[in-house]
């Protein structure tokens, strides 16, 4: 999903155009529910005030993870619901993004020993639940591990069927596997080792 300057419409996604607030509401998860193309969103706003007026269409979550290089250069992902994804969840109340990153990653994969390098980039994706439509915004982390590669044991209580380290010539298949936010945000930072 994508935001659009109305001048600036050049694309062959579909299009919705932000004018009233609930008609958009109500096109854009009509759109969301009927169809798996990608979605642009149109409007003279500027991006900030759009994104505030969009995310309040939405409940919010707040989530944080982290995309772990080991010593032998490889990449941990989690396997879970048919994707390839990385360790990733909500923030508790009262706790800081960073610290958020490291325990689900632990948690997650049973991961332990790992270095924050820096705070990447936030991505945002929206799912359904029975009762309303999500929008959840996770801060990645880069991280490094203190051993060259530790051993995994994936979460099964949380659905997690795998937690594998991935090696620099499997990342591209493994990328094609996950979700678009994972493949399109953060797949550039694994492919050029910008961590």
């Amino acid at each position: 999903m994508g935001f659009i300057n109305s001048s600036e419409i050049f694309t062959s996604n579909k299009v919705i155009n932000f004018q009233q607030h609930e008609k958009f509401c109500t096109e854009l998860f009509s759109c969301l529910q009927t169809s798996r193309e990608d979605i642009d969103v149109v409007s003279d706003e500027a991006e900030e005030s759009l994104m505030d007026r969009f995310s309040s269409c939405f409940s919010c979550e707040k989530a944080a993870g982290g995309l772990v290089r080991n010593g032998l250069g490889e990449w941990l992902f989690i396997y879970r619901n048919g994707h390839w994804d990385l360790p990733k969840g909500h923030i508790e109340k009262n706790e800081e993004s960073d610290f958020c990153a490291l325990r689900e990653v632990e948690e997650e994969t049973s991961v332990v020993g790992l270095t924050i390098v820096n705070k990447l980039i936030t991505t945002y994706h929206i799912y359904s639940t029975e009762r309303r439509w999500v929008m959840k915004e996770t801060i990645w982390y880069s991280m490094l591990c203190d051993e060259e590669r530790p051993k995994t044991i994936p979460q099964i209580s949380e659905g997690i069927q795998s937690a594998d380290w991935v090696p620099p010539e499997s990342l591209q298949l493994i990328l094609s596997l996950s979700f678009r936010s994972i493949r399109d945000e953060l797949g550039p930072f694994m492919l050029e080792n910008r961590i």
